[in-house]
C-alpha cells in the first residue's frame, strides 16, 4: 500500500508560476505606491513649505517617476502642462543605468533642478529620501510576510545597488 499523489508535476509548476506572478504583481504595486507618494509630495510642495516657486511650470512638470522592468518602462507618472518639463524628465531617465528586474526611478528632469536645490530650496531631495525610507520599510514588511509562509526574500538596502536615487 503506497501513497499516490493526486497532483502532477504540472500542477506544482502551475502553482509556483501563479505564486511568482502574485509576488511580482505585489512588488509592482509597492513600487507604484511609493512612486505616487514621491510625486504627490514633490509637486505639492510650495515655496512657503521650503520648495520652489513655479514661474514657468517646467521644473514642476519635470518631476515624475518611472517603473522599469528589465530596462523598459512599464509605468510612468509625468503630469503638467509644460511639455518641456516632461521631455526633460524622459531625458533624465536616459542617464540612468538600466538593470535587470524592477527599478523605481524618480526624477526632476530640468537641468537646473540641482541649482535650485543648491540654493536651499527643495525640489525632490526630501521626497527622494522619504521614498527610500518608505520603500525599505514596505519591502521589509512584505519580506517578513513571505518569510512567515516559508518563502525567503532578501532584505533591501539603500547601498546604491538595490535602492537608489539619481539626480540629474
Amino acid at each position: 500500500m503506497g501513497i499516490k499523489p493526486t497532483f502532477t508535476r504540472a500542477d506544482i509548476d502551475r502553482d509556483l508560476d501563479a505564486f511568482r506572478e502574485k509576488v511580482e504583481s505585489d512588488l509592482f504595486k509597492i513600487l507604484a505606491y511609493v512612486g505616487e507618494e514621491f510625486v504627490k509630495e514633490a509637486r505639492q510642495m510650495t515655496k512657503a513649505d521650503g520648495g520652489f516657486g513655479d514661474v514657468t511650470g517646467n521644473l514642476r512638470s519635470s518631476i515624475g517617476y518611472f517603473i522599469l522592468k528589465d530596462g523598459k518602462i512599464v509605468k510612468e507618472n509625468l503630469k503638467g502642462s509644460a511639455g518641456i518639463g516632461k521631455s526633460a524628465a524622459r531625458i533624465a531617465l536616459n542617464g540612468v543605468e538600466k538593470r535587470d528586474g524592477y527599478q523605481l526611478v524618480g526624477v526632476a528632469g530640468m537641468d537646473y533642478a540641482s541649482k535650485v536645490e543648491s540654493k536651499g530650496l527643495n525640489v525632490i531631495s526630501v521626497q527622494a529620501d522619504t521614498a527610500i525610507i518608505n520603500l525599505e520599510r514596505i519591502l521589509d514588511k512584505y519580506a517578513d510576510s513571505l518569510n512567515k509562509i516559508g518563502v525567503s526574500m532578501e532584505r533591501f538596502s539603500d547601498d546604491g545597488e538595490t535602492v537608489s536615487t539619481t539626480f540629474r
